[in-house]
C-alpha cells in the first residue's frame, strides 16, 4: 500500500491564533495520510496523464475536437495546415521517434519523390536534387515533436534524410529508377 497525504480540514475549521507562526500554519489545511493500493494509484495516474494528453491535443488542434470522428476525416499534423486521413495517421507506429518519423514520411511522400529528393536539395556529392516539400517536412517535424516532446528538430531532419537515402539505395539494389 502507498501512502497519500490529502487535504482534510477546511480553513473555517481552524482556530484563530495570536502567534504569527501558527497563523502561517493555518493557511495550510491539515493533511491526513490515507492508504492507497499502488496499482490502483498507478492506474488512476495513467488515466489522468491520458486525459491531460487529450486535453492538450484539443487545445493545440481544435479541429480534432469531435469525440467520434469518422476514420475518413482528415486531421492536421502538428500545428500546420498539412492534413492526413485520421485512419492513416493512427496506423503509424509510435514505438520510437525513428519509427514514427519514417511512418509519417511514407504517409506524405511517394517512393519516387524520396528517391529523387533530399531534405535540402543537394546530395553529399554536391549533385543538385529536388528538395522535399518544406511544408510537409515541417508538418512531420511538428507532429513528431507533439508526440515525442523531447525530439530534437535536427534529429528528425536527419531521419528524413536517411529515409531519402534508403529509398535511393533500395531502388539501385532492385534496379528501379
Amino acid at each position: 500500500m502507498a501512502t497519500y497525504s490529502g487535504n482534510t480540514a477546511s480553513e473555517s475549521e481552524q482556530q484563530p491564533s495570536n502567534n504569527e507562526d501558527e497563523d502561517q500554519d493555518q493557511d495550510q489545511p491539515e493533511r491526513e495520510k490515507v492508504e492507497v493500493d499502488k496499482e490502483y494509484f498507478d492506474e488512476i495516474l495513467g488515466s489522468l496523464e491520458h486525459l491531460i494528453s487529450l486535453f492538450n491535443i484539443l487545445q493545440i488542434n481544435p479541429s480534432v475536437a469531435p469525440l467520434s470522428p469518422s476514420p475518413s476525416d482528415e486531421v492536421p499534423l502538428g500545428k500546420t495546415e498539412v492534413r492526413v486521413p485520421m485512419s492513416e495517421l493512427q496506423k503509424v507506429k509510435k514505438r520510437s521517434i525513428k519509427s514514427y518519423t519514417e511512418g509519417l514520411v511514407d504517409l506524405l511522400f511517394t517512393p519516387e519523390t524520396l528517391r529523387a529528393s533530399t531534405l535540402k536539395g543537394k546530395s553529399s556529392k554536391g549533385q543538385l536534387r529536388d528538395t522535399l516539400d518544406p511544408v510537409k517536412v515541417n508538418a512531420i517535424i511538428e507532429q513528431v515533436r507533439s508526440v515525442f516532446k523531447g525530439a530534437a528538430v535536427g534529429y528528425v531532419e536527419q531521419l528524413i534524410s536517411q529515409k531519402c537515402n534508403s529509398a535511393r539505395k533500395l531502388s539501385t539494389a532492385t534496379g528501379e529508377h
